[in-house]
């Protein structure tokens, strides 16, 4: 079948920066072509040289391309593509709770509500997630009596490991404003002492940390590779307790034990696969990790891409998605 696959940024290449979106789409890519589907990528004119340029435009170039059936990894862009064909929305991150830190809740929140009329199903990336978002479908009309849109997790993409001689705990990613690492950084440079390092990446200078600028996902991903353990513990908000994220998935994909918070969404997978440290006060869970040594593959196996994405391959069986077009024919005809 056709898909169109609509997102945001520049996909993965070597060399280049690459955003959360990018990232999701192109495992959305990649699952969906191995699976036999001819699949089309389109973003934006900043990001992609025969991208579009406004929603008209979009609507326009998905019209001409004549997709089965749409996969939007850009919420924003949902009511432009929805007259077109029937239409996935990928809700991966609560952007309407992280924009209460950007001071564009109300924005955010239309566009999400918007994103959701607009769609015929909607993908989330992790049962608390799922919840939150349950409330949006009801307040744009979907039938809550029955469980609505489909779990489709991020995914933990394998990095070979060529681990440093030295500890080295590693912590970064883009300084959301929502996420407040400091206290983790100071308090971890502290009990190591000159036992290890402290190397983080895209994150504020913190003084005894080996800070780095965040540049391509290459260099991010070559630093986990050295790395011993991975530092996952910000000061707490609604954000932390609802989301996971792209960094938690690179450190599961590295093999790094987590030393992370206790109401996550991930931390329950730590404490059954013993791949880190979740209950612990900070300090004793560095000397549990240079104490005794753990790894987070097995936790990572959860979050293979053939696993991520079973959920959304099932969406497109050719008897659900034919069933779909016929009712989705009717109410554009």
């Amino acid at each position: 079948m056709r898909v169109l696959l609509v997102h945001h940024g520049r996909l993965p290449s070597s060399g280049s920066p690459v955003t959360g979106g990018a990232r999701r789409a192109a495992v959305h890519r990649d699952a969906l072509s191995g699976a036999g589907h001819e699949v089309r990528t389109l973003a934006r004119a900043q990001d992609q040289e025969d991208g579009f340029r406004s929603p008209g435009h979009l609507r326009r170039l998905a019209d001409a391309w004549a997709p089965d059936w749409i996969l939007c990894v850009a919420p924003e862009e949902a009511p432009a593509l929805a007259p077109v064909a029937p239409l996935v929305v990928d809700l991966y991150a609560p952007r309407a709770l992280e924009a209460a830190f950007e001071g564009l809740q109300a924005e955010e929140a239309a566009r999400t509500l918007a994103a959701v009329e607009s769609a015929d199903e909607v993908l989330f990336s992790n049962p608390r997630q799922r919840w939150y978002g349950t409330a949006l479908l009801g307040l744009a009309g979907w039938d809550l009596s029955q469980a609505a849109g489909r779990l489709v997790p991020l995914a933990a993409l394998p990095v070979a490991p060529s681990r440093a001689d030295r500890p080295r705990f590693v912590m970064g990613g883009n300084p959301w404003p929502w996420l407040d690492p400091s206290d983790t950084i100071r308090r971890v440079v502290h009990a190591l002492g000159d036992r290890g390092d402290v190397v983080t990446m895209g994150l504020p200078t913190v003084e005894g940390a080996i800070s780095r600028p965040f540049g391509t996902l290459e260099a991010w991903l070559d630093l986990l590779a050295t790395a011993t353990v991975a530092l996952d513990r910000y000061a707490p908000n609604p954000e932390r307790a609802l989301a996971m994220s792209f960094r938690q998935m690179d450190y599961l994909g590295a093999g790094l034990p987590l030393i992370s918070d206790p109401d996550t969404p991930l931390a329950d997978g730590i404490r059954t696969d013993n791949a880190g440290w979740v209950d612990e006060r900070l300090e004793d869970a560095v000397e549990a990790a240079l104490a005794t040594p753990r790894d987070s593959r097995r936790l990572a196996a959860r979050f293979a891409p053939s696993v991520t994405e079973a959920e959304l391959l099932a969406w497109r069986s050719e008897e659900h998605t034919s069933e779909l077009q016929s009712q989705f024919r009717i109410s554009y005809a």
